[in-house]
């Protein structure tokens, strides 16, 4: 039995939408001018903060102003003591982007487009709320920008509490099988705790399947094959911005039946543009290592 599958994903999200919206009686009646003054505002945040990641920052420039802050005149010897220690941090942290000098150039439109296409998939996702609830929504589209009236905000109250345990004893189902799959192994994978990690490779070779995780763990699993999914779908790793497009795990389980071992991992494909696709990726084999 597979439990992380994409339906559980939506209800996951479903679960705590009561608190991605804030109270807001204008939200009562559809109003389009409402709705422009709240999307351009959150745009514009969104395009503020999206400015400010490094991967749109010259690692370079950024040791030399660094530098200079360093070197400042008329500084205590305290201070410039901190600002040494904080310029090493920044070394040593971004190592790997200063030997490369890599980073992208800020694309305005770009920035738009990803705020539009998360806009969007929050719209989707609430339109699988209940009707008895989104009949109470007067426009979806502000309350995917987090606004809804208190009436709205109490009847989320109830389905997400539901929704919620309902999440949970999928988790502890899966965490349970897991635990008793892995029994049959000499030493335990913790499988559960390497959601949320990024699949750097994925290949096969001499009837076994190697999986390398961006936490430098590495799975061998032996006499194994595909049986869902392929290495093919599995993003090209980026060393220096692995949240850029990546292949992330949001699921995974491990199940044991006739002296063989299902892994199945819910896979999450995010590209530049914030689009999501997921995918399962399972391996049947006979054993598993990790490294």
């Amino acid at each position: 039995m597979k439990y992380f599958t994409k339906e559980f994903n939506t209800q996951e999200w479903l679960a705590y939408a009561q608190s991605y919206v804030r109270a807001d009686e204008r939200a009562v009646n559809f109003d389009e001018d409402y709705f422009n003054i709240l999307y351009d505002k959150q745009l514009k945040n969104f395009i503020r903060q999206d400015k400010n990641n490094d991967l749109y920052i010259d690692p370079v420039k950024e040791l030399n102003i660094i530098d200079e802050y360093v070197n400042e005149p008329n500084i205590s010897d305290e201070e410039k003591k901190i600002r040494v220690i904080n310029r090493g941090i920044f070394i040593v942290s971004n190592r790997k982007r200063l030997e490369s000098g890599f980073f992208i150039r800020f694309d305005k439109e770009l920035s738009k487009q990803r705020f539009e296409q998360s806009f969007q998939a929050k719209v989707k996702l609430y339109n699988k709320l209940p009707e008895k609830i989104k009949e109470k929504i007067a426009d979806m589209r502000v309350f995917a920008l987090g606004s809804a009236t208190n009436e709205v905000k109490r009847l989320l109250r109830g389905y997400c509490e539901r929704l919620r345990k309902k999440v949970k004893t999928t988790k502890d189902n899966a965490y349970n099988e897991t635990c008793d799959a892995e029994e049959y192994l000499n030493k335990k994978l913790e499988l559960y705790y390497f959601n949320d990690c990024i699949i750097k490779k994925l290949s096969e070779d001499n009837g076994d399947v190697f999986m390398a995780l961006s936490n430098d763990v590495y799975f061998v699993f032996k006499n194994a094959f595909i049986t869902e999914g392929s290495k093919n779908l599995v993003y090209p790793y980026n060393e220096y911005f692995p949240n850029y497009e990546c292949s992330r795990i949001i699921g995974s389980e491990l199940h044991y039946e006739n002296e063989r071992f299902t892994a199945n991992f819910l896979v999450s494909n995010n590209d530049k543009l914030g689009r999501e696709e997921l995918w399962y990726l399972t391996v049947n084999c006979k054993y598993i290592f990790k490294y």
